[in-house]
């Protein structure tokens, strides 16, 4: 997933922030050095959160694991992710809790398995579970789980959440999941190929995504090494297509759709990777990681993150800077202005300070101006999209208006 463009950007609005908190440094502003600290801090910690979301046997732990390239979190034919999961860059491998009144500890490996896939199953697995009840009120005192590998894919501050299936009975769970999903950078439900868009998957597309105005949303159909040739694997993509557009037909052309195979995108990168897999696992390999359909999803979901989100996140910063830049062009105009009126005693102490003003005035109308060319193309960009909106808002508008047939009253027409 390519990140080069934002990555680029970020650097150089960094430099510009340095370069107005250095000059902030020299005047002895105070106010303003703190304020660009606060700033640039803010910037460094600045991270994409994708969350992935689906019912339970859709896929979703292999799926995150093919994107990370290794098989950090457990996944199988059961339903297995007992709390959410939140995977970041690490240099060493960590495993943290995080729990609700704020609190966090570290445990090993075997007890984060332990956590996120409990056993389940056969009468003794019962008899445990039931034995063992006050582990379980344990574990609703999570929040959730982070896991910090030395993994390139989160390298560039990029974060994945994995959630417990949307059909998940415990209320605890799902607040704390529709929590992750109302703030994330992109959203990404994984749909099955072979049952894809069942009744329950519409219900939660139209009252928790489409419903809250969420629209950052990439679908994933899984599970394509199932189907059979080129028309089978069209038709699945067209009938998720239509049934997205039944729900939220405003999307238009910015619906995401992509069918891949997770296992064997995650067989791929493992033996890529160097892993020594067994060879029934191994025997599952590609061709070319291609034909999975995970590099085309990655490309689409890296372009997205850099080109739109990447540039909403450090406008706010932009904003900043020339803001603190305007009030130190006025605090250097202020001070030359008051050098030039001085007495006659202190000319040759202002004659070598100005040209440090001039300098320092002239670092910081060079970063403003290029953090408002900036600003300005982005207004731009934003200006046009909710021109889109309006126009797409007010067709869904007349359509309805013009299509309704009921009695004219308050109660029937709300």
């Amino acid at each position: 997933m390519d990140l080069a463009t934002y990555n680029q950007n970020k650097q150089q609005l960094t430099m510009d922030l340095q370069k107005l908190r250095t000059v902030s440094k020299e005047l002895a502003l105070a106010n303003s050095m703190s304020d660009l600290t606060q700033y640039l801090s803010s910037l460094a910690d600045e991270h994409f959160e994708l969350v992935v979301v689906g019912e339970f046997s859709r896929g979703k732990s292999t799926f995150v694991n093919a994107m990370l390239g290794r098989r950090i979190l457990p996944s199988r034919k059961k339903p297995t992710t007992a709390i959410i999961s939140k995977i970041v860059y690490a240099d060493v491998p960590t495993y943290t809790l995080f729990y609700k009144d704020g609190s966090r500890k570290g445990l090993t490996e075997e007890d984060f398995l332990k956590i996120t896939a409990p056993r389940e199953g056969n009468l003794l697995d019962k008899i445990r579970a039931f034995a063992s009840k006050k582990e379980q009120d344990e574990i609703d005192k999570i929040s959730y789980a982070e896991v910090g590998y030395p993994l390139n894919f989160c390298r560039e501050n990029v974060e994945v959440v994995d959630t417990p299936g949307t059909n998940d009975l415990n209320v605890g769970r799902i607040e704390i999941t529709y929590g992750h999903i109302n703030k994330a950078d992109a959203i990404i439900m994984l749909l099955s190929a072979t049952q894809a868009m069942s009744q329950s998957e519409s219900d939660f597309l139209r009252e928790r995504i489409f419903g809250n105005q969420i629209r950052d949303i990439f679908f994933v159909i899984s599970y394509k090494d199932q189907l059979h040739g080129k028309d089978e694997e069209q038709r699945v993509i067209d009938f998720v297509s239509d049934a997205i557009y039944k729900i939220a037909p405003e999307l238009g052309n910015d619906l995401h759709i992509h069918l891949l195979s997770s296992k064997q995108a995650l067989v791929y990168r493992r033996l890529q990777n160097g892993e020594t897999l067994k060879p029934n696992v191994a025997a599952q390999k590609p061709e070319t990681l291609e034909e999975t359909g995970f590099l085309e999803f990655e490309d689409a979901l890296g372009n997205f993150l850099s080109e739109e989100k990447g540039r909403v996140k450090l406008a706010k910063y932009i904003n900043y800077g020339v803001q603190v830049g305007s009030k130190i062009q006025k605090d250097i105009a202020t001070r030359l202005e008051m050098a030039k009126h001085s007495a006659d005693d202190i000319r040759e102490q202002v004659a070598k300070l100005e040209p440090k003003f001039l300098h320092a005035k002239k670092e910081v109308e060079q970063a403003v101006s290029r953090m408002r060319r900036n600003l300005e193309q982005l207004h731009g960009d934003v200006d046009s999209a909710c021109c889109e909106s309006k126009s797409d808002m007010y067709s869904i508008i007349t359509r309805t208006v013009d299509g309704y047939n009921g009695e004219l009253n308050e109660k029937e027409m709300n």
